[in-house]
C-alpha cells in the first residue's frame, strides 16, 4: 500500500516540480508574497464546485499534450489584460470576468476537438492555475535570486512564453487602464493673440528650468476632486476665523479636596470587604461545626442500633 501511494505521488507531478525538502516551507511563503505584489490569477468556479478542501466534484484530469499547454499558454498571453483585470489585484472587473468565462468555455470546446479525451472548463482552468503556480516561483527566482540549496526553476516553452509576456507587460491594478478613462473638464481655452511676447532682458523673460523658477503643466481636476478641495478650504477656513476656547485655570484645591474623598471611599470599600471576609470566614466555620455534629450524631445512630440487635 506504501508503494502504491508513492508511485501516484511520482506520477501525479514532474521531477522539477520537487525541491529540497527543507525549502519547501519557503518556497510557498514567496509564492504568496509574489501573489500579492503581481496579483493571483483568481478564476471563478460554479457554485456546486465550491466545496471544502479536498474534496474533488469530478474526476481528476489526465496529462495534457504539448499542443494543448501550447494553446492554453497563447490565448492566455492573448487575452492577459482580461485574465489579469478579472482577478482582486486587477479590480475584478465585471466585463473581464464574463469575457474570462466565455474564453475558458471556448478553450474547453477546442482543447476538447484537438485533445485526446474531452476537457471540462474546471480542467481548464485548474491547469491554468497550477501553470500560473509555476511561473510565479520562476519570476521570484530571478526578481530576488535563488536562496542557497534550491534547485533552479525552469520552464516549458508554454510556460516561458507566459513568463516573458508577465515580464514585458506592465499593468495598474485599476479597471482604467482597457477602458475610457474618466471625466475630466476641458481647460479654457485663452486667446493668446493679444498677449506681449517677452523679448530678451525683460521683466516677463521665463527663467530655464535649471533655475529657481521651473514651468509646471497645469493641474486638471474633475468637478469630484475640486468640490473636496474646496470643502477642505472651508473647513480650515472656519477654523482660522473660529475664536481660540479660553483657557481654564485649574482650581488645585478642589483636586485635592476630591482626592481626599476618593480616599475615604477606598478605604470605606476595604474595610466592607474586610467585613464580608470575616462573615464569610464565621459561616464557613459554623458550616464546620454543623458538619462535626453531623457526623456525631450519626455515628451514635450507629452505634445504638448496634447495641440492640
Amino acid at each position: 500500500m506504501d508503494e502504491s501511494h508513492e508511485t501516484a505521488q511520482v506520477h501525479e507531478f514532474d521531477d522539477d516540480e520537487h525541491p529540497a525538502f527543507s525549502s519547501i516551507k519557503q518556497e510557498d511563503m514567496d509564492e504568496a508574497n509574489y501573489s500579492n505584489a503581481e496579483g493571483d490569477l483568481e478564476l471563478d468556479l460554479h457554485p456546486f464546485t465550491k466545496k471544502k478542501i479536498g474534496h474533488r466534484e469530478y474526476p481528476p484530469a489526465q496529462r495534457f499534450l504539448k499542443k494543448e499547454l501550447e494553446y492554453i499558454a497563447k490565448i492566455y498571453c492573448d487575452n492577459y489584460k482580461t485574465f489579469y483585470y478579472s482577478t482582486v489585484n486587477g479590480g475584478k472587473d465585471k466585463d473581464c470576468i464574463a469575457r474570462k468565462k466565455e474564453l475558458l468555455i471556448e478553450m474547453a470546446e477546442h482543447i476538447s476537438r484537438i485533445g485526446e479525451e474531452p476537457r471540462t472548463v474546471e480542467q481548464v482552468e485548474q491547469k491554468i492555475r497550477d501553470e500560473m503556480k509555476r511561473v510565479k516561483k520562476y519570476l521570484m527566482a530571478k526578481k530576488h535570486g535563488r536562496p542557497f540549496g534550491k534547485r533552479e526553476i525552469v520552464l516549458s516553452p508554454p510556460q516561458q512564453m507566459i513568463a516573458d509576456v508577465i515580464e514585458r507587460t506592465t499593468l495598474e491594478p485599476f479597471r482604467h487602464r482597457i477602458f475610457d478613462p474618466p471625466n475630466v473638464e476641458d481647460p479654457v481655452a485663452v486667446d493668446t493673440s493679444t498677449m506681449d511676447t517677452p523679448t530678451a532682458g525683460s521683466s516677463m523673460e521665463v527663467s530655464p528650468p535649471g533655475e529657481s523658477q521651473r514651468s509646471s503643466p497645469p493641474v486638471l481636476r474633475s468637478s469630484s476632486k475640486r468640490k473636496v478641495v474646496e470643502q477642505k478650504e472651508e473647513v480650515s477656513r472656519d477654523s482660522a476665523e473660529r475664536p481660540p476656547p479660553p483657557k481654564r485655570d485649574f482650581d488645585f484645591e478642589h483636586l485635592k479636596d476630591r482626592r481626599r474623598a476618593l480616599e475615604e471611599d477606598i478605604r470605606y470599600a476595604r474595610a466592607k470587604l474586610e467585613a464580608v471576609t470575616a462573615e464569610r470566614d464565621f459561616w464557613m466555620a459554623k458550616i464546620d461545626v454543623l458538619d462535626l455534629e453531623r457526623q456525631f450524631w450519626m455515628s451514635e445512630l450507629e452505634r445504638s442500633v448496634r447495641d440492640r440487635f
